[in-house]
């Protein structure tokens, strides 16, 4: 957990230095290209509102009580409620859309300094990751959604890099390590269907390292190191190609042609399994 807290006072730190004197016209600004696409302040409402979700499976699981949220009874829930989230916000500016998501985490520091061995032991189902979760995983969760997932996003509409690319070294490996943990939860099952697979994920450089997906019809977990017998593996040049890729910074055609990226093994069922583990 101590890693935890510290990562999250660093991505707060990345947060003010980038976004503080952020203007009424960037916070407009759309986030990509289609006319669909977020704005930036639409882009840290999603981030405050999936913030305010996670920190109360948070307190359900300091106060040992379950997580109920209007609006999410399943999984196919989830895409629903972010628009129908967005659409409370709707009113607000980029400025209250950003600091209600810096609060957001000042509560998640808050709860973690108030977790003992019995709350991190109790497991709580957000009903929209495939298995129930602890304490710590919901932490991860925050970290993961905001550090990496939108971390291109966010930063897009001022002509800046990722916010990655600030990360310490020894931060983004822990970054990575968490956003591989997130897409094992992430995984459907239903998708997946009655296969078995082992996708090694092996990363160069600094931060990188080598970690394994191992999903079942059933199961789905995250696990440290290569595994001799992988359905697929996918040797990225570094952590900026594997976020990159799975934040839609570029196609993976571009990485395969570019030689950032190497499958070994089929490579067309291996992006069809990575479809598996869009959460939505």
């Amino acid at each position: 957990m101590d890693n935890h807290l510290a990562d999250l006072r660093e991505l707060l730190h990345h947060l003010h230095a980038t976004f503080d004197h952020t203007t009424p016209e960037q916070w407009e600004r759309r986030t990509g290209t289609r006319d669909k696409d977020w704005t930036l302040n639409q882009a840290f409402a999603h981030l405050a509102s999936v913030a305010n979700m996670l920190n109360l499976s948070l307190t359900c699981l300091l106060h040992d009580r379950p997580f109920q949220i209007a609006g999410i009874r399943q999984r196919h829930d989830l895409k629903p409620w972010v628009n129908a989230q967005l659409e409370q916000r709707a009113h607000q500016n980029g400025v209250t859309s950003f600091h209600e998501f810096l609060g957001e985490l000042q509560i998640t520091l808050a709860l973690c300094q108030q977790a003992t061995a019995a709350v991190e032991a109790r497991h709580v189902d957000l009903m929209v990751y495939n298995r129930p979760t602890n304490f710590a995983e919901s932490v991860l969760f925050h970290l993961s959604h905001a550090g990496v997932v939108h971390a291109a996003q966010i930063t897009r509409p001022l002509g800046l890099p990722p916010l990655w690319q600030r990360y310490t070294p020894a931060f983004r490996h822990r970054q990575l390590e968490r956003f591989l943990q997130h897409l094992s939860v992430v995984y459907w099952y239903e998708r997946g269907g009655d296969q078995s697979r082992i996708l090694n994920m092996l990363i160069d450089g600094e931060e990188g390292g080598a970690w394994h997906i191992h999903t079942t019809p059933t199961t789905s977990i995250t696990q440290v190191g290569e595994h001799p017998h992988p359905f697929a593996t996918l040797h990225f040049n570094g952590t900026n190609t594997l976020f990159g890729l799975f934040t839609s910074q570029f196609p993976i055609a571009t990485a395969l042609q570019e030689r950032t990226l190497h499958i070994d093994g089929d490579t067309r069922a291996t992006l069809a399994h990575l479809q598996c583990f869009n959460p939505t």
